[in-house]
């Protein structure tokens, strides 16, 4: 397709170049390796044309120039009737043209009337190159005449003036202020056109003014087309498109050419529903689209080929009784019948069947232009949707006639193709406006059409970067050398008879000339403003695509702040609210957007009270359900005090607008002692103190309040369940080796016997659990865990050869009996800063030992093998502060090490984790000081012994630190990550949990 559109532009440029292919033959030396194929592949096109009986432009421009360059040829009765012809800022003149008029001024007078071009190039430079085509003519030229004409006076002269003057700035001469220009930067193209119509609004309202004083002007209308319709309607603003809107954005004919976009992806299931849901379609008329909605979500459905979809609905039906039953069966039969149309016509490759499908299509869907809207407007909906449903109807005929007269209806030429042919030629019609030309309306121009004409008020809209200046299309096959090489051949072969119109034969513009070209639009656009004109332009597509402004912006400026600084310049343009409804009530002209105002303000609390009441008293005055009312009001300043504290990004602001709202229980203190303290004995794990760490409300929901997340069924395995299989495997084989004192680990055959019978053993007790998932997907996964496992021990025996540590206890329980039964040594007691202790618990992974260096090695597995977070997670400016375990850890497995008389006295400690699914030793361990430096361990840092006061700098001051925020009720909203929480919904952080590959 690039190829072929490349080519047909190529020879369409030759067409308008007047180049026969006789002619391109003899044009040489351009392009070496193409110029052969070329010259055959035009002269088998233009000799299809002939056998076929067409013509293209190109064919006719060429018989036209052939006639007028007759001597027998006389002036036709409808131009006889005139005396000249006046050609008013028509500046680009092709080869076609300039011969078209070059041989008219031989029989009557032609006057090309131009802008008065001065020093600027940018902005004249493309008259100047145009006009030394009819300069060059001498006496040839017959009886044509150029003229230049004046900028109009006004306010805006200034303007006209210096666009694009490249002098110096003189700060003191060059002086533009007052200048009725405004420059508007808007967040998005719909919030352009926003900001436009009130604009326009603001300025009938002040008097004097008319609404067909005002024109919209755009390089290219179509991005903003179906938005000026919807904006300019919602804000009551009569206006019209001077050549129609576009056809394919025709509300009507966007649900027509919505079945293509079904198809496209992949029957989705927000597709289908709207086409169900449009009003257009009278086959659904007797269907609620919000049951029907309701029926594809329950069913699971996102998106499908049709046997999936009858699939889903057909189980989820069976489920259904009675009436309900009833509604949902013709709703699954008419939606079933849509998808095996749908399927049938994208099976469909060649014309005349593709044609015939849709058309059947159109009638199964009973298509109609005929809305059951009945208000404002309602006529001129009715004409604009009966012409654009005629125009359909039309396209898809003539789209039949071609293909029989082509004769393609045995070409195969795919669904995609086809579909694409339909939809270009759809877009490239337009849709007329009833009466538009007689009624006082705002005026939507494209740029070529606003030439010419004056108005007194002109936005020029669009200006951003590649749509105006447009950007250069590199669509054609030659490379802009070879287009510079080819003019020059081409003039070379040209008959030599008539040098004085050779420059008036120049068959490709320069990429210059294109540069220029769009410098002159803009300068013509500025030229049609009387008394004040809009620069707007928006920041970012629909869809959130960042977009940049134009240079030409920037040329504005250079006008209105000559010589300023880059924040001088800036600060001239109006940078718009992101949101109509920023503006104040009374600014806003749509009573929609009024009532989005009010209930914005009820919430965020951005208007004041006596303005609220006096708005909501013209509502609700007198109405009944005000006492409920107030009630609303008074869970709106809740939720706003909520939304003030989620929104602030600075810390210590936000901690001044915590309150009870919003996880700040500092006034509920005693009930959280009792609860911590009373009840739990003043009992902290350093998994909970982890939670507290990463988010102090992840605690308060889980840990507080006992809040767990739903948990959805799954036909495998969660991680969580991987790792808890895991960790009974490791232990149960652990426990073995250290009971029959067969440590260190040697790698023998009987080692990797005992784990892999330990793992089956296991496997075996969590599937009597059902803790497998669905045993088809486990009996996949059962030998490569198996195999998995025997890497660790691998890896175990690398460790414990090169390390020396030796495990000596696994899942060591830290607490109470009272609270656990299996606990071997009661928990670890820190001091708290305000007096008293707390106790910290914990079950050990895995305690270690290394006998020969008193050294001791706390070990934590984790499923992950994400190395980097965890290294992190033992950094010692993390630890106290979002990381508890290997800290907590190390001082539980010390006394215990101690209590059972292993050592004498531990001199190293280290404390880290395993990652089980990594097998290279030295990266599975990640251990606190790196196995190197003392950095944790240096005698001071973990603190000074169970039960001994500590200072604020050491880890047990910092654990101490933290537990006295949990009991002063400090639990704010304030995460370091959202990973793995289970209640993004219940805090409504803006942050919300993500899903993360490396899972524990």
């Amino acid at each position: 397709p690039g190829f072929l559109d490349s080519i047909l532009n190529f020879f369409d440029e030759l067409g308008a170049g007047l180049v026969a292919p006789e002619l391109l033959s003899e044009v040489k030396g351009y392009a070496p390796e193409k110029e052969k194929e070329i010259a055959r592949l035009y002269t088998a096109y233009q000799r299809e044309l002939v056998k076929r009986g067409l013509y293209d432009s190109g064919t006719l421009r060429h018989g036209l120039i052939e006639a007028l360059s007759s001597k027998k040829w006389e002036l036709p009765p409808s131009l006889k009737r005139f005396e000249s012809i006046r050609l008013i800022d028509i500046y680009q003149f092709t080869p076609y043209r300039f011969e078209l008029f070059k041989n008219l001024a031989i029989r009557m007078k032609v006057t090309i009337v131009l802008p008065t071009p001065d020093n600027r190039q940018r902005a004249f430079g493309f008259i100047v190159s145009n006009i030394s085509k009819f300069e060059a003519l001498g006496e040839q030229a017959g009886q044509l005449e150029i003229k230049f004409s004046q900028a109009g006076g006004g306010g805006l002269l200034a303007l006209k003036e210096r666009i694009f003057d490249l002098s110096p700035p003189d700060k003191e001469s060059d002086k533009a202020e007052g200048l009725p220009v405004k420059i508007l930067s808007c967040h998005s193209r719909y919030r352009e056109m926003e900001e436009v119509g009130a604009s326009i609004i603001e300025m009938v309202k002040q008097g004097g003014r008319r609404w067909s004083d005002f024109a919209v002007v755009f390089r290219d209308i179509k991005p903003y087309g179906a938005i000026v319709d919807d904006v300019f309607n919602r804000y009551s603003i009569p206006f019209y498109f001077k050549r129609g809107l576009s056809l394919g954005q025709n509300p009507l004919i966007r649900s027509a050419l919505s079945l293509f976009g079904a198809i496209n992806a992949g029957y989705g299931r927000d597709e289908i529903a709207r086409i169900a849901g449009s009003s257009y379609f009278g086959r659904f008329a007797d269907i609620d689209i919000d049951d029907a909605q309701t029926l594809y979500i329950e069913a699971g459905i996102i998106d499908g080929e049709p046997s999936v979809w009858r699939r889903k609905l057909k189980k989820t039906i069976a489920g259904r009784k009675g009436a309900s039953r009833d509604k949902a069966n013709r709703i699954a039969n008419l939606t079933q019948e849509l998808l095996d149309r749908l399927n049938r016509l994208k099976r469909q490759n060649r014309p005349p069947q593709f044609l015939d499908h849709l058309t059947r299509l159109f009638t199964w869907l009973k298509l109609s232009p005929e809305s059951q809207y009945s208000g404002p407007k309602s006529d001129i909906i009715r004409f604009r949707d009966n012409n654009a449903y005629m125009q359909l109807i039309d396209t898809v005929s003539q789209a039949r006639q071609a293909v029989e007269m082509m004769k393609m209806g045995s070409s195969p030429l795919g669904f995609e193709v086809i579909r694409d042919m339909l939809t270009g030629q759809i877009n490239d019609r337009t849709t007329p406006e009833p009466g538009a030309a007689d009624l006082n309306r705002v005026q939507a121009l494209n740029i070529h059409d606003v030439i010419g004409l004056n108005f007194n008020h002109l936005f020029i809209c669009g200006l951003n970067e590649g749509e105006f200046p447009l950007r250069a299309q590199a669509r054609s096959i030659l490379t802009e050398e070879e287009r510079t090489a080819f003019n020059k051949a081409h003039i070379e072969a040209w008959p030599a008879a008539d040098p004085e119109a050779r420059k008036g034969r120049r068959v490709f513009d320069r990429s210059s000339d294109k540069w220029q070209e769009e410098s002159l639009l803009f300068f013509q656009a500025i030229k049609a403003a009387g008394d004040t004109v809009h620069f707007t332009y928006s920041l970012q597509e629909l869809d959130g695509t960042p977009i940049m402004r134009s240079l030409f912006i920037d040329d504005v400026l250079d006008v209105l702040a000559p010589g300023a600084s880059t924040q001088e310049r800036e600060n001239v343009i109006l940078h718009t609210g992101h949101l109509a409804i920023a503006k104040e009530a009374f600014l806003l002209p749509d009573p929609e957007e009024q009532k989005a105002k009010l209930l914005r303000d009820l919430f965020r609390g951005s208007a004041s009270e006596q303005s609220l009441e006096e708005r909501i008293g013209q509502i609700a005055r007198g109405a009944p359900g005000w006492k409920r009312f107030t009630t609303l009001l008074s869970l709106a300043a809740t939720e706003r005090q909520r939304d003030d504290y989620f929104i602030e990004p600075d810390p210590e602001k936000k901690k001044k607008l915590a309150n009870i709202y919003n996880a700040s229980l500092t006034s509920q203190k005693e009930k959280i002692n009792s609860l911590l303290v009373g009840k739990r004995k003043g009992r902290y794990s350093p998994t909970a103190l982890e939670s507290f760490g990463q988010c102090p409300f992840r605690y308060f929901a889980g840990k507080t309040l006992g809040l767990e997340a739903v948990e959805e069924p799954e036909l495998e395995m969660d991680a969580r369940g991987a790792g808890t299989l895991n960790h009974a495997v490791l232990e149960i084989f652990y426990k073995k080796m250290i009971k029959q004192k067969r440590l260190p680990l040697t790698g023998c055959d009987d080692e990797k016997n005992i784990l892999r019978d330990t793992a089956l053993k296991e496997f075996e007790k969590f599937r009597r659990k059902g803790l497998l998932g669905d045993m088809a997907i486990w009996e996949a996964q059962e030998e490569k865990t198996l195999s998995a496992l025997i890497r660790w021990h691998d890896a175990e025996v690398e460790d414990q050869r090169k390390n020396g540590f030796i495990p000596v206890g696994v899942e060591v329980v830290f607490d109470f009996k009272s609270f656990d039964k299996n606990s071997d040594l009661d928990p670890y007691l820190i001091s708290m800063p305000g007096g008293g202790g707390r106790h910290l618990t914990g079950r050990v992974d895995r305690i270690d030992i290394r006998a020969d260096g008193n050294m001791l090695r706390v070990v934590d597995y984790k499923s992950g093998s994400n190395a980097a977070k965890y290294k992190k997670m033992v950094a010692r400016d993390n630890l106290g502060r979002v990381s508890f375990q290997p800290g907590v850890y190390m001082l539980l497995a010390r006394d215990w090490v101690m209590s059972k008389k292993m050592m004498d006295n531990v001199d190293s400690m280290r404390g880290g984790y395993r990652l089980i699914h990594l097998d290279e030793a030295v990266k599975a361990y990640v251990m606190t000081d790196g196995g190197k430096e003392k950095e944790i361990d240096d005698g001071s840092y973990l603190g000074a012994g169970n039960g001994a006061e500590q200072t604020p700098e050491t880890f047990e001051g910092q654990v101490g630190s933290a537990i006295e925020k949990i009991e002063s009720g400090q639990f704010y909203v304030s995460p370091v990550n959202c990973d793995y929480c289970d209640f993004p919904g219940l805090c409504r952080y803006i942050a919300t949990a993500k899903q993360s590959a490396q899972t524990d």
